[in-house]
């Protein structure tokens, strides 16, 4: 018979040991990952909000996304995290009203003319600086409960004024609900390729703006990647914490963005 098919985790491992063989001196591997299930999140939350509006305005109380009944949240972490979801989206509802766009164009390239055209390429407030489509790039190690007040340094998230241009704000905006969408998971990763590397040992390393231009991934992702950061070391240790807790590993220039908007 012949023999079985090697799974994905093992296939990764395969391709590790042979880089690690063929090239002694790297110690870490970098990913740039698509994100999948993000627009249909986005859509979804979205659309959550626009029936609680509409709830509320015609008086028939409030919309719950929970299976429990409305005011029976009683996890505060949750109840703070659905504040910082709301503050996100409200953001993005007045970005797209000074933009001058749709909310379904968030999944067109009128998104992308629309952010370069107003951005001018400008460190953004809180967002990883563009990176280059063709290839990702060179990831530092560092720790995910590192110092947020220190200031940036070359590869590190930029912060800038929080008095960005209408399209710089949006760009920000949908970075911090992607690192919403990617960090703050229950049990496990709500995307599918995030569990995979998660569950692999890897951890959140970055997350790449305008990565992939094509019309699936605008549709996907808003066209935004990110990249998954290997290091043969901590695998073992950081699969075990994460088939445990479901907590996401991630390097501190991301977890920064979920302290957007200010």
């Amino acid at each position: 018979p012949a023999p079985p098919q090697p799974t994905r985790r093992e296939l990764l491992t395969r391709v590790v040991e042979r880089l690690r063989s063929d090239v002694p001196s790297l110690h870490s591997f970098v990913t740039l990952s698509p994100v999948p299930g993000f627009s249909k999140w986005l859509r979804s939350r979205w659309d959550l909000r626009q029936q609680s509006a509409r709830s509320a305005r015609f008086g028939q109380g409030e919309a719950c996304d929970s299976p429990r009944p409305c005011g029976q949240q009683d996890v505060q972490s949750e109840e703070s995290e659905r504040r910082q979801e709301q503050a996100l989206l409200n953001s993005l509802e007045s970005a797209l009203s000074n933009s001058a766009l749709a909310f379904d164009q968030l999944f067109s390239a009128s998104l992308l003319q629309a952010t370069v055209d107003g951005a001018n390429g400008d460190a953004l407030p809180g967002v990883l600086a563009p990176q280059p489509t063709h290839r990702p790039s060179t990831v530092r190690s560092t720790s995910a409960d590192a110092d947020p007040s220190q200031g940036p340094s070359s590869g590190k998230a930029s912060l800038a004024p929080a008095t960005a241009a209408p399209a710089a704000e949006l760009r920000s905006l949908l970075i911090a609900l992607l690192a919403h969408y990617l960090l703050l998971a229950r049990g496990r990763a709500r995307d599918p390729v995030a569990n995979f590397h998660l569950r692999n040992g890897a951890r959140l390393a970055r997350i790449h703006w305008a990565a992939n231009n094509t019309e699936y991934a605008l549709a996907q992702s808003t066209g935004m990647m990110v990249s998954y950061q290997y290091c043969p070391e901590e695998l073992a240790a950081n699969r075990a914490q994460y088939i445990a807790t479901g907590r996401v590993l991630a390097d501190a220039e991301v977890v920064r963005l979920l302290g957007f908007p200010q």
